[in-house]
């Protein structure tokens, strides 16, 4: 799980995030779940495009707004697979 210490600095400075500190350890949790699920994926292209995909037709807008401002802010606690999909999420 991300670190705590780090997620209350970003939320503390950042008027976006700031009230939803235990919101975002979920949405972290969620798009490491995902990212678990498309990692035996052999091509990572599939894998990538698979969560983005999920994120992108599942998740509620606000939810995609809050991960991709986690992930600008650094997005520790992320997987690598859960980064580069929520990069590439429009």
């Amino acid at each position: 799980m991300a670190h705590a210490g780090f997620i209350e600095k970003v939320f503390l400075n950042n008027n976006k995030l700031s009230g939803s500190f235990m919101y975002i350890e979920n949405l972290i949790k969620m798009a490491n779940d995902i990212s678990a699920f498309f990692q035996s994926e052999p091509d990572r292209e599939l894998a990538v495009g698979g969560v983005r995909d999920h994120i992108s037709k599942f998740w509620d807008p606000r939810m995609r707004n809050q991960i991709k401002l986690y992930y600008q802010a650094g997005g520790e606690g992320l997987s690598d697979l859960a980064k580069e999909a929520i990069n590439r999420l429009a």
